[in-house]
């Protein structure tokens, strides 16, 4: 089937005769399920002026991947496909449709409809820190990290985001006049408007916290007991203080394994397991994570085994031997 070009002409969409697909208004947008050319497509029509030059590299981004990268953004994004115009002016643009896995009752499935089974939102929550990480290897910050862009498989075995127009980067401005995070989201998370890594896993860390309790949640405490029983005592502070942003350089790393952790079905307080999480894994990075449940300055040491102990040994004697020869020629 040959591509879709990077610009089409609205009068080339055609209505669906049945449409299999009911999916809700955006805060910037209107969105139909409609077809191009024999293939049934979602076009979201923009409220708001966009820019095209920056949708231009956003669209062109994804499909300069690697073939393995490419591959890995259609699992885990409905990535924008082409710009629609109607004549010269830029009116929206055409998505994918979510895979059927995404979709429940004729709707998308998304994170804040996965009530219940905390098993199973936490491996949803895994797949998602991997997503959001994907990203950010690549140089792009997801930024509106919200439940309604999350699409979840029924049993958290996987994740599909939407709205991915929003996301910024360095290899594209934003396209959109204005970030449109709702009103909760600035209320808990500083920065939004200035969206980076650290905001986003600000907005992750919200976004796990509301899944967990099926509801917004804008206070909460590090010891929160319900919060405690679901995530453990360490697990939740790592959260709330992911939320708050007063994590420091040692947060990547962290996320990372809690969402490997998370997505292999491991239970429990992951970041306060025994031993260690980070311990058992030695990645670099992980030193200021303490067992008091908070980031510390101080590097947390690991006990010196036999083979590193003989060399320092071996060392120290050698740096003794070449002292008392330098001293006996200076006689």
């Amino acid at each position: 089937m040959r591509p879709v070009p990077i610009a089409v002409a609205l009068a080339e969409l055609r209505p669906l005769a049945e449409r299999a697909l009911t999916i809700d208004d955006g805060g910037t947008a209107t969105v139909e399920h409609v077809e191009y050319r024999g293939r049934a497509v979602v076009f979201k029509r923009y409220q708001d002026s966009a820019s095209a030059a920056e949708l231009t590299r956003l669209i062109r981004w994804g499909r300069n991947l690697p073939a393995a990268d490419r591959a890995a953004l259609r699992g885990i994004a409905a990535w924008p496909q082409a710009m629609v115009y109607d004549g010269s002016r830029l009116v929206g643009l055409l998505v994918p449709l979510a895979p059927t896995g995404f979709i429940t009752g004729g709707k998308p499935r998304s994170l804040d409809m996965l009530a219940g089974d905390e098993r199973v939102k936490r491996t949803a929550f895994g797949h998602l820190i991997a997503a959001v990480t994907w990203f950010h290897d690549r140089g792009v910050v997801v930024n509106d990290l919200a439940a309604p862009n999350v699409l979840v498989a029924a049993a958290g075995d996987g994740i599909h985001l939407v709205d991915c127009d929003s996301m910024v980067g360095e290899h594209w401005a934003p396209v959109l006049p204005r970030n449109a995070a709702p009103e909760d989201v600035r209320d808990v998370v500083g920065d939004v408007d200035d969206p980076t890594a650290a905001t986003d896993f600000a907005r992750l860390a919200h976004a796990i916290i509301c899944g967990l309790f099926d509801a917004e949640v804008v206070d909460i405490d590090d010891h929160d007991p319900e919060l405690v029983r679901m995530v453990g005592r360490e697990t939740a502070a790592f959260l709330c203080a992911a939320r708050r942003m007063t994590l420091g350089d040692e947060a990547d790393a962290i996320w990372r394994l809690l969402g490997d952790a998370w997505r292999g079905g491991r239970p429990g307080d992951v970041l306060g397991s025994e031993p260690p999480l980070y311990d058992e894994c030695r990645m670099p990075g992980l030193d200021g994570w303490m067992r008091d449940g908070g980031l510390s300055r101080t590097a947390h040491r690991q006990p010196l085994g036999p083979a590193r102990l003989l060399v320092l040994t071996v060392t120290a004697v050698a740096l003794l031997l070449i002292g008392l020869l330098a001293g006996m020629s200076l006689r």
